[in-house]
């Protein structure tokens, strides 16, 4: 997540968020904006309850990611580089814009749009495309006006207590940039030497695309294994039954 953290941790985190607020919601209850299970009210919906889900629902096993907080992030990419981003923030996610909304059968579609920033301290060394990287600083990342796109498979599960519960079956997303982008602000990318940071930062600015599609799979992972840990925390807390009256 540090020198080359990109956005597509925090977008699959944000997907998979999203799906467990669907279910939260897909049932009609009073919190609901509108009262069908056409995919507009079901957009509506999600948007309605986004802000309030993405601060947290701790007696349903769902910490706050709004601001996200990282406390120490180990990386080790192709290249030999290397580094950690610790004291990291991620905000942005509850203002994101769901643009649509589907679910038929099992299958849960989402499409929607955000504006991401993250911020922390970072350390890292190795070789970043055409350049060997000493730095230790502070970083902040924009990721701008992404579009993403998911597709679930629900599945269930009876548990020992006789009750169903819910489970993730397969899960695909995929994402755009569009008119949207990646901004890296960083210090000291070359310890004591102000200038070539200044030139490394300016073509990883240039080569965004480049940079967050080189060395974005280690984010994924970790944004992948943290939602993962929330929705089975959700999953093990609220049998599928009681969905309909989960306070989200």
């Amino acid at each position: 997540m540090c020198l080359k953290f990109n956005c597509r941790g925090l977008i699959i985190l944000l997907v998979l968020v999203f799906f467990t607020a669907i279910v939260g919601s897909v049932k009609l209850n009073s919190k609901r904006p509108c009262n069908d299970k056409s995919p507009e009210c079901l957009r509506r919906t999600i948007q309605s309850i986004l802000p309030k889900f993405m601060t947290g629902v701790p007696e349903y096993g769902v910490e706050n990611m709004d601001p996200f907080h990282i406390d120490k992030f180990e990386f080790d990419f192709a290249g030999n580089l290397k580094g950690e981003l610790r004291d990291g923030r991620a905000r942005g996610l509850k203002k994101c814009i769901v643009d649509s909304a589907s679910l038929t059968n099992d299958v849960v579609e989402t499409v929607l749009h955000c504006n991401l920033t993250i911020k922390g301290k970072y350390k890292s060394s190795g070789h970043l495309l055409l350049f060997t990287i000493n730095g230790n600083g502070v970083t902040m990342i924009k990721c701008v006006n992404i579009k993403i796109h998911n597709v679930m498979k629900l599945g269930y599960e009876v548990r020992a207590d006789g009750q169903k519960y819910l489970t993730i079956k397969e899960t695909k997303t995929d994402h755009s940039y569009d008119d949207g982008r990646i901004m890296y602000n960083m210090t000291n990318l070359f310890k004591g030497s102000p200038e070539t940071s200044k030139i490394v930062l300016e073509f990883m600015n240039e080569n965004w695309h480049m940079v967050a599609e080189e060395f974005g799979d280690p984010m994924v992972n970790y944004g992948v294994s943290i939602v993962i840990k929330n929705i089975q925390d959700l999953f093990k807390n609220i049998p599928y039954e009681r969905f309909l009256f989960a306070d989200f």
